[in-house]
């Protein structure tokens, strides 16, 4: 249900003026505050609550086996779209590093983050 909502949002939830930048912080925790700060107030306190989610999803991975990597593979693609692409077999590198260094650190950092 969360996933549908985010793919049918017009806009992606991380803005598309956003995407370079995200990817270029990729795992950088002070570089991924500072594209933070210039979304929309109502993208990021939506990205905000997802994540706290996805955290205390987390919390429990020993019984769901829902791993930060697991929950990160599931919502990437539609939290970090990018409007210009369709998914292809080339920009999957990109989505897998947003998968695996932004969405992870924002998890795993939430507290911090947010």
């Amino acid at each position: 249900m969360i996933k549908q909502f985010l793919r049918d949002l017009d806009e992606p939830l991380c803005q598309a003026n956003l995407y370079e930048e995200f990817l270029a912080a990729g795992g950088n925790k002070g570089k991924l505050m500072k594209v933070l700060e210039k979304m929309e107030l109502a993208n990021y306190s939506t990205l905000m609550a997802i994540v706290l989610f996805m955290r205390y999803i987390c919390e429990a991975s020993y019984s769901n086996n829902m791993t930060v990597s697991n929950l990160s593979c599931m919502f990437t693609p539609a939290i970090f779209r990018n409007p210009l692409e369709e998914i292809t077999i080339e920009n999957l590198n990109d989505i897998k590093k947003l998968s695996d260094e932004v969405m992870s650190v924002l998890v795993e950092n939430v507290d911090d983050l947010f």
